[in-house]
């Protein structure tokens, strides 16, 4: 302390750089992030019986761009990796 004043030391040029690159590298990991939906679950009859080999559609109100996927022995269906949005689902046998 000199008259009342205190003095510091200069920043250390180390630390600040560390944190420059931390800061960097951590928006890099946010810009790989992809944004796309999946639509998945099991098609049935009237009476609740699961439909093997059933053809689902779904398509993007949006667009009008159209994604299928045939039920498996269970019934069930996924449509992967479809841009976020509203989507008219159909069957067709």
């Amino acid at each position: 302390m000199i008259g009342g004043i205190e003095m510091r030391r200069p920043a250390n040029w180390r630390c600040v750089i560390l944190i420059l690159v931390l800061i960097g590298s951590s928006s890099n990991i946010a810009l790989a992030q992809e944004t796309t939906a999946t639509i998945s679950g099991t098609a049935k009859d009237a009476s609740g019986a699961v439909v093997p080999g059933v053809t689902v559609s779904v398509k993007n109100v949006a667009t009008s761009v159209s994604r299928s996927a045939v039920t498996d022995s269970e019934g069930r269906y996924t449509v992967p990796e479809l841009a976020p949005g509203s989507y008219i689902r159909s069957k067709q046998q």
